[in-house]
C-alpha cells in the first residue's frame, strides 16, 4: 500500500512559494535594518565628534580664563586689574558652559534607538513564527 500525502501538488507549490517569499522578505528586512543601523551609527559618531570639539574648546577657554584670573591677581588692584578679572571671569563661565555641554553630549548612551528597534523587530519575528505550526 502506497501512502499519498493529502496535500495536492499545487498546495505544495503554494507552500514552497510562501516559504521563498518569507525568506526573501526576511533577507530584505535584515538588509534594511543593517542600513538603518549604519546610518544611526554615523549620526552617533557625528554627535560624539561635535561633543568632543565643544569639550576641547571649553578646556582651552578654561585654561585662558584661569591664566587671565592669575594675571588679575598679579596686577592686584586698579582699573587694569578689574578689567582683567572681568575678562577672565567671562572666559571661565563660557568655558564651564562648553565643558558641561560637551560632557553631556559625550555622556549619552549611544545607539539607544537602534537597539530598541532591533529588539522590537526580533520580538515581532518570534511572535509571527509562533503563528505557524
Amino acid at each position: 500500500m502506497v501512502f499519498r500525502s493529502p496535500v495536492t501538488s499545487t498546495a505544495a507549490l503554494d507552500l514552497s512559494q510562501v516559504a521563498r517569499d518569507a525568506l526573501h522578505q526576511a533577507g530584505e528586512l535584515i538588509r534594511a535594518e543593517a542600513a538603518l543601523a549604519k546610518s544611526e551609527f554615523r549620526q552617533e559618531i557625528r554627535a560624539a565628534e561635535r561633543g568632543a570639539l565643544i569639550l576641547a574648546v571649553g578646556l582651552v577657554l578654561l585654561q585662558s580664563g584661569v591664566l587671565v584670573l592669575a594675571q588679575a591677581l598679579i596686577l592686584k588692584l586698579g582699573a587694569t586689574a578689574a578689567i582683567v578679572a572681568i575678562t577672565g571671569s567671562i572666559f571661565t563661565v563660557v568655558a564651564g558652559l562648553c565643558i558641561g555641554m560637551g560632557a553631556a553630549i559625550l555622556g549619552r548612551r549611544h545607539l539607544v534607538r537602534t537597539r530598541a528597534r532591533l529588539q522590537q523587530d526580533a520580538h515581532a519575528l518570534l511572535d509571527r513564527s509562533h503563528e505557524y505550526p
